[in-house]
């Protein structure tokens, strides 16, 4: 049965699973997850609609995914305005994060990091310096310890600092993002 609630980026996330799964874009979910996405790429505009608390990096990605997924020839448009969002939603130190908010996220961006290195494994070109530059951050905010916080500070005259907000799901979370963009960039 399809969803009732939640937004876009539920509808894709369910979605994503069921066709994992069953490969059959027929399933009443699949159908609703794609249409949430459809409308929600067709919504984008150049700013994050969600403000300060917008979930607009995750639903994205999680779009990006579903439409790579199902279709990536079909859905060729709309994975390409979902690559121009993630070249604008890039803060300038690499990360991505909450729209007005100064600090990189480190959970954000590791989902940015899966939708980019998606739509490159379907074939599109994408900010191939911006990956870099997320590397660079994920170095930059890592924790002496080696984990990672949830909103990474920025270290001054380039020596790690210690980090707020170490815990072990962000630090798989950061050093999920930085193989994944490792891989991007093909360092392995």
């Amino acid at each position: 049965d399809p969803f009732y609630s939640g937004g876009a980026g539920e509808h894709a996330l369910a979605a994503y699973a069921y066709y994992k799964v069953t490969h059959d874009h027929e399933n009443p979910v699949v159908k609703q997850g794609l249409q949430s996405a459809l409308r929600f790429v067709r919504t984008m505009s150049g700013n994050d609609p969600g403000g300060h608390a917008s979930t607009t990096v995750y639903s994205a990605a999680v779009v990006t995914l579903l439409l790579a997924e199902v279709n990536r020839v079909e859905y060729r448009g709309e994975l390409e305005t979902l690559e121009k969002y993630f070249r604008r939603a890039q803060y300038r130190g690499g990360g991505y994060g909450y729209r007005g908010e100064p600090l990189g996220d480190v959970s954000q961006t590791q989902y940015a990091i899966l939708a980019l290195w998606t739509l490159d494994h379907a074939g599109m070109i994408i900010d191939y310096e911006g990956v870099a530059k997320t590397v660079n951050f994920l170095l930059r905010v890592q924790d002496p310890s080696g984990g990672w916080p949830y909103m990474g500070k920025e270290p001054k005259g380039g020596q790690r600092m210690k980090q707020d907000g170490v815990s072990l799901t962000m630090a798989y979370a950061g050093g999920s993002a930085l193989l994944i963009a490792a891989d991007i960039l093909q360092l392995w």
